[in-house]
């Protein structure tokens, strides 16, 4: 009796970290998902942003403003001074 309860043990042992590896992979996958998932949100809204300004007036003053904000251009009539 005590042999049997052993042996099922001994073979219940890899299923156990069997399974307990998969809720570990489950739950970074969930993770990653989540972090997806909020990427596309922010992106969604940049692009209904971006398409607003392409349809609207403003689109001009909208390529002047990510030039420069999100790629550093600067107007050839203008100077730069970094204060440190």
């Amino acid at each position: 009796m005590i042999v049997g309860v052993i042996v099922v043990v001994l073979v219940m042992i890899p299923f156990f970290y069997e399974v307990v590896g998969n809720n570990a992979e489950i739950r970074e996958r969930r993770a990653e998902l989540e972090r997806l998932l909020e990427e596309e949100r922010l992106l969604n809204l940049e692009n209904e942003q971006l398409a607003r300004y392409a349809e609207g007036e403003n689109f001009d003053e909208f390529i002047e403003r990510y030039a420069r904000e999100e790629m550093n251009y600067v107007d050839p009539r203008e100077r730069i001074y970094n204060i440190y």
